[in-house]
């Protein structure tokens, strides 16, 4: 990239980069033809969407390992870039006799990205029975310039009723064949999950 800038300090705000961190190399030529050259990094938000850029995702398939039942499922997702702080999320999962929605968003800080999604359901499951129910989650990440990327997730189940698509189908599975299924979601209420990354570099590669 190359631009033009006034005489004495300035700062430049729209590059458009492709990795959640790197290092920016900047060369500065100013016009008696002098040249300077210094380092940048940089670390940006996850999961954040630059101010007015719309990211989606639309996928139709089957559920692996439930070949056995109706098993074909639609799902969207769509995430819009509100400024600088704010990304909104909405989403979307249907298929036969289930429908779940999601809608959220991400706040962007200098500390990292705090985000929070509400996700309902309702299904047809055990015995055939409708059950509805919500879901929210609340997440915490943050990559730094070392490349290192935290990600903190609590999910709280806040109803009894809510169901994920896989275990909508591992039921009706149950029910049809009698083929037990155990799940560690299915009734579960609260859950907490902490991930760190480190990419290890090229000389790693084969």
């Amino acid at each position: 990239m190359k631009t033009n800038v006034p005489p004495g300090p300035f700062y430049i705000d729209d590059l458009y980069n492709t990795r959640y961190q790197g290092d920016l190399e900047v060369e500065v030529i100013e016009a008696s033809g002098k040249t300077s050259r210094f380092t940048v990094p940089y670390s940006s938000v996850p999961d954040s969407v630059r101010p007015g850029n719309w990211h989606y995702s639309l996928a139709f398939g089957r559920v692996r390992q439930y070949y056995d039942i109706e098993n074909r499922f639609f799902e969207g997702t769509f995430q819009h870039g509100v400024n600088n702080t704010i990304t909104l999320n909405l989403g979307s999962r249907i298929a036969q006799r289930y429908q779940a929605w999601l809608a959220g968003g991400v706040w962007a800080t200098g500390m990292g990205a705090f985000g929070l999604n509400a996700t309902w359901s309702n299904a047809r499951a055990e015995h055939n029975d409708r059950q509805q129910g919500w879901r929210a989650e609340l997440s915490y990440s943050k990559t730094f310039t070392t490349g290192t990327n935290l990600v903190l997730a609590a999910y709280r189940y806040s109803t009894n009723g809510f169901r994920d698509l896989q275990d909508v189908l591992g039921v009706r599975r149950e029910a049809k064949t009698g083929i037990d299924y155990y799940s560690d979601t299915l009734h579960q209420r609260n859950r907490l999950s902490a991930t760190v990354s480190q990419p290890l570099g090229t000389a790693w590669h084969a």
